[in-house]
Order: structure tokens, then C-alpha cells, then sequence
């Protein structure tokens, strides 16, 4: 089996970024187990993350686009973490559309919630 590029691995990185866990993240019962599988792809993602040999700005990105794309309430901390050390890294990528963003996940998941 040959070796990836690098410029592919990178790109795997960044979807994996992108990917949504499947499952209910609303129900009581499979709450834990979907965040555990969360906690399990981020750890993954920052793995690969660091053994692709990403900037620091880029692995604070792809981690916080993995936890809104899997937002949970847990995370709020953390996801107002990364988006302070992504603003003050002077990535030229940072927007602030960002926390719109972060609040739009908040009013899903808040909503999923309330329909039980």
C-alpha cells in the first residue's frame, strides 16, 4: 500500500473536521454514549491534527468546527475557549461570524431538546 501525500492527509483532516456524529443527541438514554463518541472523534482529530503537522490556528479551527458540528451543552466551555485563542492567534481566517454560529447551534440543540 503506497503512502498518503501529506496535502491528502490534510484534506482528510479537514473533513474529518466537518463530519456530524450520528445518533440521538437529544434522548436521555444515548446521551452519554453520544458523547462519548464526540469526545472519541475529537480526541482522533486532534491526533491527526498534530501528526499532519497543522499551525496552531488551523488545529484550533478544526477542533472548533467538530464541536459545532456536534454541539453539545458540555462543550459550551470549551467552544468559548477555542473561539477566544482562535481571535487572539491573528489568524487572517478568524470571523467573527463565528459566535453567530456558535449561538444558531446552541437555539438547535435547544430546540431538538424541547420537542421531547
Amino acid at each position: 500500500m503506497c503512502a498518503m501525500k501529506k496535502s491528502d492527509f490534510k484534506m482528510r483532516i479537514r473533513e474529518e473536521a466537518k463530519r456530524k456524529i450520528k445518533g440521538a443527541q437529544a434522548t436521555t438514554q444515548d446521551h452519554q454514549a453520544y458523547r462519548d463518541r464526540i469526545e472519541a472523534g475529537r480526541r482522533e482529530l486532534l491526533t491527526k491534527s498534530s501528526q499532519g503537522g497543522d499551525p496552531k490556528a488551523m488545529r484550533i479551527r478544526n477542533e472548533l468546527m467538530y464541536l459545532l458540528n456536534n454541539y453539545t451543552p458540555s462543550y459550551d466551555m470549551r467552544i468559548q475557549q477555542l473561539i477566544d485563542q482562535w481571535r487572539t492567534s491573528h489568524d487572517p481566517t478568524y470571523s467573527p461570524d463565528i459566535q453567530i454560529k456558535f449561538r444558531r447551534a446552541r437555539q438547535e440543540y435547544e430546540r431538538k431538546t424541547n420537542a421531547f
